[in-house]
């Protein structure tokens, strides 16, 4: 705008000019397209923060004073935290204003330094402007990658680079051509830059995937306390009141180095969580050998992944699929594409799609096979062949052919049903004294078709997992089964959430999803729980 309006003829320019700067007219004009920069984006907390900012920035120049951008951005926070306190806690207002935060304190170092403001000087313009592009990308992507890490579990490696590359055409072509396009359409009814912006759109998002491709783009990290992201930005905020003194910034590293330190020793557990996928099934399995297992994958695989990718797994050993019912398999696919899948088991009568499984070695398992590994062996109870020519092929419901493994670690079992119902509970029977477990997953979630009482009391386990959604329309787990679960020590994760059981020495150590989630204190014992949790990772 102070372009535009220094071509305008000299008669008006001076009348403008009585009043106002051409800074200042600039600043007025610009006002109203902030406004709608702001209804366009739908009011999201990183375009309000912008907002405030650049609205502060304005008014400065209007008012002919200078602002800080510290202020400015602290302004921008306490506005939004008055109008809903609960931001704070949001992961988009966390990124958005820790982004700006480094990028301020970088700038500013940089702009401090005067032998940088000598080497401004001298350089180009163009080289300027590619210092400041490297030096605010890599000011972001620092800051905000400890709180990437925490909640995504991986570190993008090649993300400065797309930034640099996509950020100014993005920012400087697509978006602009995009706006006016839209106020175009309003007067003409055509979107006039259409082949333009879907062209610079579609190139976009073929170079993303280009660079996302390249081997080590990103980093997988397991998860970790949340007090280690606390202490990166505590390092960081001592650094700057310290008047910059090297030291504050080691000691959060130290730290850090401690926890991987020990995190590598880590001795290797039988673990077992199953996790809350809705009406469906999905269990990881983390063996005692450091393999991956993955029993029923839900019906998007979504949960599942994401749990994999909190553990900091990039692979899966084996995906073992209880029976066909898309609850049980539906998120196959999504897995497959996400994670390498060495092998897949199943019970020989799931059908796939030619050349689904060409990498991954297949296997069926029947009822006595026995797989073995270090500190763990995992038995076979059902199906098998003669159970089909029992009740006849055709009449055998999709429920009652599930897969029902026992996984035995060092001392404690754990016994998978699928979704048998009273027919093959009856059936296993039969294995007699092998079918003892200390956990029992829950057959059918719980649906009163399952509660074959002589088949629990077989089973006599401690511990049992009913794995059901919230408000399902079938009503599991039904009255019938808890009733023949009477005595039993019951998880759901329709009300607990994933469950996670870790077979140690003392015994089972049961953690749910629940007992990791912070919680309103009414009391110093609830506000001490809330801090234990700081140092704990589920």
């Amino acid at each position: 705008f102070k372009f535009l309006i220094k071509a305008f003829p000299y008669r008006i320019l001076q009348r403008i000019t009585i009043f106002l700067t051409t800074s200042q007219a600039a600043a007025i004009l610009c006002l109203p397209f902030m406004l709608a920069y702001l209804c366009l984006s739908g009011g999201s907390v990183p375009a309000v923060r912008s907002f405030i900012m650049v609205n502060l920035f304005l008014l400065g120049l209007i008012i002919g004073r200078k602002g800080f951008w510290l202020n400015s951005l602290l302004f921008a926070a306490f506005i939004l935290t008055i109008w809903e306190p609960g931001v704070i806690f949001s992961l988009s207002f966390q990124l958005s204003f820790i982004a700006v935060l480094f990028i301020g304190f970088s700038v500013g170092i940089r702009e401090d330094d005067r032998s940088v403001r000598q080497a401004h000087d001298e350089d180009r313009r163009v080289l300027r402007y590619i210092k400041n592009a490297v030096l605010i990308t890599l000011s972001a992507s620092i800051g905000t990658a400890p709180l990437v890490a925490y909640h995504f579990h991986y570190f993008s490696i090649i993300s400065p680079i797309s930034n640099l590359l996509l950020a100014p055409v993005i920012g400087f072509i697509l978006i602009p051509l995009s706006i006016v396009s839209s106020f175009l359409f309003i007067i003409t009814g055509h979107y006039t830059f259409t082949p333009i912006v879907s062209t610079i759109s579609d190139v976009s998002i073929s170079l993303v995937k280009l660079l996302s491709a390249i081997p080590f783009a990103d980093i997988k990290i397991p998860a970790f306390p949340p007090v280690l992201v606390l202490l990166f930005y505590a390092g960081f905020i001592f650094y700057f009141l310290s008047n910059k003194k090297r030291y504050p910034l080691i000691i959060p590293f130290i730290f850090i180095m401690i926890y991987l330190f020990f995190s590598v020793f880590e001795k290797n557990e039988l673990k077992i969580t199953f996790l809350d996928v809705g009406q469906g099934d999905s269990s990881v399995i983390e063996l005692p050998d450091g393999k991956t297992m993955v029993i029923d994958t839900g019906k998007t695989g979504r949960e599942t992944a994401s749990f994999l990718r909190y553990r900091g797994k990039e692979a899966v050993d084996t995906i073992v699929l209880s029976h066909v019912h898309t609850d049980h398999t539906g998120g196959l696919d999504y897995l497959i594409k996400r994670f390498k899948v060495k092998e897949l088991w199943d019970n020989g009568r799931l059908i796939f799609p030619e050349n689904f499984t060409a990498n991954i070695k297949h296997r069926t398992l029947n009822r006595d096979d026995v797989v073995e590994g270090k500190g763990y062996s995992i038995y076979v109870f059902h199906p098998y062949p003669e159970f089909y020519t029992m009740y006849g092929n055709e009449n055998v419901e999709a429920d009652n052919d599930s897969l029902v493994l026992k996984i035995k670690g060092k001392n404690k079992s754990f016994l998978f049903t699928g979704d048998i119902e009273e027919e093959a509970e009856e059936d296993v029977l039969h294995i007699g004294k092998w079918l003892k477990s200390n956990v029992i997953k829950v057959p059918h979630h719980g649906s009163k078709t399952s509660a074959y009482k002589p088949f629990f009391e077989a089973v006599s386990p401690h511990v049992a997992i009913i794995s059901a959604g919230r408000k399902n329309p079938f009503g599991h787990p039904h009255e019938e089964t808890l009733y023949a679960l009477n005595g039993i020590r019951i998880f759901r994760t329709d009300l607990d959430g994933a469950i996670k059981i870790e077979e140690s020495e003392k015994g089972l150590k049961i953690r749910t999803y629940k007992d990791f989630q912070f919680e309103k204190a009414r009391s110093l014992t609830e506000e001490t729980k809330n801090l234990k949790l700081l140092f704990e990772k589920w």
